[in-house]
């Protein structure tokens, strides 16, 4: 027997609302997916402002920290007829305090900071191509992860940078430590 018009019209609507809701459902998907994606992008670009911040930092305070040793320093050639160890400590103080803002520069330095999407890249590539929505979609994805990985090598090499810039700072403070200990209180 045949069916009617209307358990025909039933089995289309039910058809579309599945179809419907699956469609829904895969732009649900890519819209958490290219969340994640964008989300950790972000992340990098956050990362690298806070570690250029870092950066700006040591290189504020070095620069005051140099600037009184030169103080010191005059007042240290002045006592002093000649080279001793107390010239030394300060000398090797100036030097770790001066690699430290050298080094903390390297840090601040970047590369490149790779934009996801680039718009002249993506309108070749991709849109030109006239790919479906689902290859165009996976082909960004693809771009997202790519470049944030190439920046998070590039924040991960700031980090190596900053981190030394540091260690130079401590080991210039101890230094001009001992060199102000001695200078008040050992006859040297």
């Amino acid at each position: 027997m045949g069916r009617s018009m209307g358990e025909h019209f039933e089995e289309v609507e039910m058809y579309s609302n599945s179809e419907n809701r699956k469609i829904e459902a895969l732009h649900s998907k890519n819209r958490f997916i290219y969340q994640v994606f964008s989300d950790r992008f972000n992340v990098e670009l956050e990362r690298t402002k806070i570690l250029d911040g870092k950066a700006l930092n040591i290189i504020s305070f070095a620069g005051i920290i140099l600037t009184l040793q030169a103080g010191f320093g005059a007042l240290l050639l002045e006592k002093t007829q000649g080279p001793n160890l107390l010239c030394y400590l300060f000398f090797l103080g100036v030097v770790f305090i001066f690699l430290s803002i050298i080094v903390a520069l390297k840090g601040y330095y970047f590369k490149s900071w790779n934009i996801v999407p680039n718009s002249d890249q993506f309108m070749e590539e991709y849109v030109k191509k006239d790919l479906c929505e689902l290859a165009l979609i996976i082909s960004l994805y693809r771009l997202i992860v790519e470049k944030t990985k190439i920046n998070m090598d590039n924040n991960d090499d700031k980090v190596k940078w900053i981190k030394l810039s540091f260690l130079f700072l401590v080991v210039g403070l101890s230094t001009n430590i001992i060199f102000i200990y001695c200078f008040f209180f050992c006859n040297l």
